[in-house]
């Protein structure tokens, strides 16, 4: 999982999204900024989320959590379940 910043000196969280994306194109982005501007490109890099600061506690663990569902999701859809008469 990648937290990122929007703004960061020399370069966005964007370009930042778009090298890990080169390496690396399932783990979950996150941005976490005070730019509300670059919500739309944030889909260009298949961000997770992309929440505006300043983040309340009750805001970054619903994030978190909501996160954690998705990938326990994805990790029942790529499971194949065989019953065995030694049981499942």
């Amino acid at each position: 999982m990648y937290c990122l910043d929007i703004m960061m000196p020399g370069f966005t969280g964007i370009d930042l999204a778009n090298e890990i994306r080169g390496s690396d194109k399932t783990a979950p982005i996150l941005f976490f900024t005070s730019s509300a501007e670059f919500a739309l490109e944030s889909y260009s890099v298949r961000a997770a989320d992309y929440v505006l600061k300043p983040v309340s506690k009750e805001k970054l663990f619903l994030t978190f959590d909501e996160l954690l569902e998705q990938i326990e999701a994805q990790k029942k859809e790529n499971a194949i379940i065989v019953k065995s008469c030694d049981g499942i």
